[in-house]
């Protein structure tokens, strides 16, 4: 029973020992690959699919700030938090465009973005990879 009860307490100490800071996993440069979306606007709904070119648009994710670049220009800033199934940005006007966002991982070197803004005769659902670089 001991030895039992010894092995079970390694076992939970090495799993809460090996789990990881999610703003540590971001940190680094993530380039956008591919956008699936859905845009309504009044009353005509468009699904498509968009592939982009390395460095076309970008994060960079440091500490709890962030920078977003398109075409190798810096578009925004701020910071971010993180949690299991979200990330949330903060820029300097105090919110970023991408409204409601969702976010999970695919692997250790891919993660999603889903967000969606509605608006009262408009609205936009997406599905962005990115990938570690």
């Amino acid at each position: 029973m001991k030895k039992t009860l010894l092995i079970l307490l390694v076992a939970v100490a090495s799993l809460t020992a090996c789990k990881k800071d999610k703003k540590n996993e971001l940190v680094g440069r993530w380039d956008l690959n591919k956008e699936n979306y859905t845009e309504t606007s009044n009353g005509k709904t468009v699904e498509g699919s968009d592939t982009y070119n390395l460095g076309e648009t970008y994060f960079v994710f440091t500490g709890s700030n962030y920078e977003l670049y398109y075409d190798n220009e810096l578009e925004e800033s701020g910071t971010f938090s993180v949690t299991e199934n979200s990330l949330s940005f903060t820029n300097s006007k105090g919110a970023s465009d991408f409204g409601n966002v969702t976010f999970h991982w695919n692997s250790e070197t891919e993660f999603v973005l889903n967000f969606e803004r509605i608006e009262s005769v408009y609205s936009y659902k997406s599905e962005m990879f990115f990938n570690k670089n």
